[in-house]
């Protein structure tokens, strides 16, 4: 039997459990995003601000900037209209977050499809890329 044969199986299962991981991982990240859609979602949610200025911390500390997460919470705060209080948060949020928001105002024509976005099926705002 050769010297490294009988390691060759627990990197197979080492790599599999890694897969494992990374696909749960992935299955708990979206179904954050889910449970967050579906308490935001109905029109007649009023948000607090302060809930709203963690949520944004916590995603935007803890996310890379093509992540699903910052696109759902940039969106969420076009669709439920609440910059104008963020505003007084500007030392507490992350300068990337305003400059996400700026870009989809002005770049992405803003607030119509920003609905669009917000109403189709949120697979959108999930992670893909891993």
């Amino acid at each position: 039997m050769p010297r490294n044969a009988g390691s060759q199986p627990r990197v197979r299962l080492s790599t599999f459990g890694l897969e494992c991981y990374h696909a749960a991982f992935k299955a708990f990240r979206d179904a954050i995003i889910d449970s967050l859609y579906q308490r935001c979602e109905r029109e007649e949610t009023q948000l607090n601000t302060a809930w709203l200025v963690d949520i944004i911390s916590v995603i935007y500390n803890g996310t890379t900037d093509s992540s699903g997460a910052r696109q759902f919470v940039t969106d969420l705060c076009i669709v439920k209209t609440v910059n104008v209080e963020l505003s007084d948060h500007s030392e507490d949020l992350p300068k990337d977050f305003f400059r996400d928001l700026a870009r989809k105002y002005h770049v992405f024509q803003g607030y119509e499809e920003t609905q669009k976005r917000w109403r189709e099926p949120k697979c959108h705002y999930h992670s893909h890329r891993d």
